[in-house]
């Protein structure tokens, strides 16, 4: 019964109050825009209906009956139009591109190879007074890597000509002897480029022979040798360590680089002083 009668107060409240108000508003409003719409001038008008079947299919009419303008009325009523007034910054000169270059002048063609036979002899520089030495070679010592070597000559050791048969003249040995090329840069410096790169945990020894050569005929007057070493094998991580774990627990150790497997298990053993049983090896990964 209560909502009832609360229902029925906001009924009579609609209708006594908003509903009016609402009404005036929208009488209001419509007159507002009769009142814009005086001004404005007739123009186009469209309308929009539902379209019906089979217009598609009607028959187009052609165009309507006209009577063609004559020459003599066209010109009339083009003369009614006024000059057609030209300013003078429109017309400007056509641009044309700039003339090509003149064709490059030839040189005259000499028949001779370069180098000649004659530019192939030793030069003639004085070298009396003067021996060959090594001014420097790299990589030395302990090394993190080693991706190629080098060596300087006071002297010239080698002429000017192709690379490949420069190439063929290598005064330095290398001990033991890794995949590469030898290179020669300019007549003094050569360089032993590696296919990957020296192997790791290697002693390399590198020798140039007493009585090496230069080019000018100066010998060298007793061996150059030196050495460089590649960092031998280090362990990054390691598992079990310090703490308790059952027998059968399972031993993981990484390395920095390649190692080989057997002298892996050759260096291991337990905490006890024995070797690992061949039942208990596993396999070895770098």
């Amino acid at each position: 019964m209560k909502k009832l009668t609360a229902w029925a107060l906001l009924l009579s409240t609609w209708f006594t109050f908003v509903a009016p108000v609402a009404t005036v508003n929208a009488q209001v409003t419509g007159r507002a825009m009769e009142n814009k719409m005086k001004d404005v001038p007739n123009g186009l008008t469209f309308r929009l209906s539902e379209g019906a079947e089979g217009a598609e299919k009607r028959v187009k009419t052609g165009l309507a009956a006209t009577d063609p303008l004559s020459q003599t009325d066209a010109n009339g009523i083009l003369k009614r139009l006024p000059d057609i007034k030209s300013d003078p910054d429109d017309q400007t000169d056509f641009a044309k591109r700039i003339g090509s270059l003149p064709a490059p002048k030839t040189g005259n063609k000499i028949p001779v190879k370069f180098p000649s036979d004659d530019m192939r002899a030793a030069p003639g520089v004085d070298m009396s007074g003067k021996t060959l030495e090594v001014l420097r070679y790299s990589p030395e010592g302990e090394v993190t890597l080693a991706p190629d070597l080098s060596i300087t000559f006071s002297q010239p050791m080698v002429a000017v000509g192709s690379q490949q048969q420069a190439s063929e003249y290598t005064p330095v040995e290398l001990t033991p002897q890794v995949p590469g090329r030898w290179r020669w840069l300019g007549t003094k410096t050569l360089m032993f480029d590696t296919d990957k790169r020296f192997p790791m945990a290697t002693k390399f020894m590198a020798r140039v022979p007493k009585g090496t050569k230069s080019a000018t005929g100066q010998a060298l007057q007793k061996d150059v040798t030196w050495t460089f070493t590649t960092p031998p094998p280090k362990v990054e991580q390691m598992y079990p360590a310090n703490q308790t774990v059952k027998r059968d627990a399972l031993m993981y150790v990484q390395f920095d680089q390649a190692i080989t497997p057997e002298a892996v298990f050759t260096a291991v053993s337990d905490k006890l002083g024995g070797d690992l049983a061949a039942g208990e090896r596993g396999a070895v990964h770098a």
